[in-house]
């Protein structure tokens, strides 16, 4: 009997040995940053998403703690209106910390808005960002769909859909722009956002977009968070 319990133990560890080695192989996080463009979001509010995304991928607190993601960061961008408006327009990029991270951001920022002016398909956005994470091919410990957006869902299925459709694990996190009618914080809060973790922040309005998303970015890397497994 000892020697059965010797044995299984002794078999739990080889088992847990490899799990732990391909864990520390794997990438800290995939991280998808779904950016609203519907009508609600004029020229000027475009560019503020867009050049504050960009700006705090440059943030030196954002490059730290990139820095120090065991196996890095796979991130992309990608942009949303209607049900039938979603566009991938920065591909999957590994960032360590390096000089990777300004053409990543440099992407950002020269990001043609190729749509627009239209409904927000906010559960469509989320099934986009859902087949995203599944195409990104770098094992991750975490998969966070990082969504933004100033007003709440009214175009195609809801996120109350969408949600009992997507991959296990995903955490859903909002930022949301505050300022429109009805409040979309309440219903990012109870509708949107979901998984291990899950948080809303707020942007007062589109000029605090850079100083939320930059916030935001840390959160979502904060070393606690960064070391889950599912």
């Amino acid at each position: 009997m000892i020697r059965a319990l010797i044995l299984a133990a002794a078999g739990a560890v080889g088992l847990a040995a490899p799990a732990a080695a391909a864990a520390q192989d794997q990438c800290a996080v995939a991280l998808v940053m779904a950016m609203d463009v519907s009508r609600s979001v004029s020229s000027r509010e475009y560019d503020l998403q867009m050049n504050g995304l960009a700006n705090a991928f440059r943030a030196p607190d954002v490059i730290d703690l990139i820095r120090a993601q065991k196996g890095g960061v796979m991130a992309t961008v990608m942009i949303w209106g209607d049900e039938t408006q979603q566009k991938q327009t920065t591909p999957w990029t590994l960032l360590t910390g390096g000089p990777e991270l300004e053409t990543f951001a440099a992407g950002i920022e020269q990001t043609h808005r190729s749509f627009g002016f239209t409904l927000t398909g906010l559960g469509a956005a989320m099934r986009f960002a859902d087949g995203l994470l599944s195409e990104n091919h770098t094992p991750c410990r975490r998969s966070v769909i990082d969504i933004s957006g100033d007003g709440v869902w009214n175009d195609g299925p809801p996120p109350s859909v969408i949600w009992p459709t997507m991959a296990r694990g995903i955490t859903v996190n909002g930022l949301v722009i505050l300022g429109a009618t009805p409040d979309p914080y309440p219903y990012y809060r109870d509708e949107v956002i979901g998984g291990p973790g899950a948080f809303v922040e707020t942007a007062a309005d589109f000029d605090d977009y850079a100083h939320a998303i930059r916030l935001k970015l840390l959160r979502e890397l904060s070393p606690a968070l960064s070391m889950l497994r599912e």
